[in-house]
């Protein structure tokens, strides 16, 4: 193809795409030709043996390579307002230089994956315009980039969250006054005498005390941390009352009975246990017993548990 037939097929194509408003093309021949070599524009021959131009954006023949470099521009743009970083550390400019760090073809297929959140409006022409679409879409100072997503911090200041932690306090407070207890009683009532009757008494109430403080602390463990954290799901909040992971399991035992558990947790001497002796187990919730480490706890919480003759 000669140079002139060339540069008329470039005036057609580029007058054709203008008409068509995808891109402004630069069809005056010293221009043209200036924009070609700075942007290193390849010319090959094509199966048919003519002359085509190597786009070097997306590697492919033809006359659009204006386009997918003004393309590969303005993904840029959209690139570095996705990237923008919610405490503001990360610039403009440094996000610019992460998308220029990019292999093109990967580029343009990041553009796909971003063309869903896409800011509204026209593209921006230049970083000029862009600085001016950010201030006016996302409201931000000169140098002080405002926090674009709904972070943590303002979710748990906002109305909706405050009115979830009172309901979570009144639940808490409810459940403590309908007095939930995890006490497992093993006595053989018929040979209680008056001493040990006594005593039963005593280590009820001392069941009730402790369960009802480990359960406001717990309560107020659960109240702390959706404070700070996050919220705690209804399902969560089911779940654990439902397996009583906020109450501490407590079993009273006397006689063969009490022998019999001594043997179950592991302690050998449960046959010098007399009849007038009173078993008093403590457990900690699964969850807890987990990390106890004081007591070397087994995964069941076991080794926690006293006895006395």
């Amino acid at each position: 193809m000669s140079e002139k037939n060339f540069e008329a097929q470039i005036r057609r194509e580029g007058k054709k795409a203008e008409e068509s408003g995808h891109v402004d093309y630069l069809v005056e021949t010293g221009k043209l030709e200036k924009k070609m070599k700075d942007e290193d524009i390849d010319i090959v021959e094509n199966q048919e043996g003519q002359e085509v131009i190597m786009c070097p954006v997306c590697h492919s023949v033809g006359l659009h390579w204006e386009r997918c470099l003004k393309n590969q521009e303005n993904l840029g743009a959209e690139v570095a307002i996705q990237l923008i970083d919610i405490g503001g550390a990360v610039t403009v400019a440094e996000n610019l230089e992460k998308f220029r760090g990019l292999d093109k073809r990967d580029a343009l297929l990041l553009r796909h994956e971003i063309l869903s959140r896409r800011i509204p409006g026209r593209r921006p022409d230049s970083l000029l315009d862009l600085s001016q679409k950010m201030t006016d879409f996302f409201g931000l100072d000169d140098n002080k980039p405002k926090k674009v997503r709904y972070s943590l911090e303002d979710h748990l200041e906002s109305e909706e969250y405050k009115k979830y932690l009172s309901m979570l306090e009144v639940e808490i407070k409810l459940g403590l006054e309908q007095r939930r207890r995890n006490i497992k009683e093993l006595i053989d009532q018929e040979k209680l005498s008056d001493r040990q009757k006594i005593s039963l008494e005593k280590a009820q109430d001392f069941c009730e005390t402790v369960s009802g403080r480990f359960a406001k602390e717990f309560g107020e463990i659960l109240v702390q941390y959706s404070r700070e954290r996050k919220e705690i799901s209804n399902e969560m909040k089911k779940f654990l009352l439902d397996k009583k992971f906020d109450l501490p399991q407590f079993t009273v035992a006397n006689g063969e009975k009490a022998s019999e558990l001594l043997r179950d947790l592991g302690f050998s001497s449960s046959g010098d246990l007399n009849d007038q002796a009173l078993l008093l187990v403590f457990q900690l919730p699964r969850p807890l017993s987990f990390f106890w480490w004081k007591g070397g706890a087994t995964f069941l919480g076991f080794s926690c548990c006293r006895y006395r003759r």
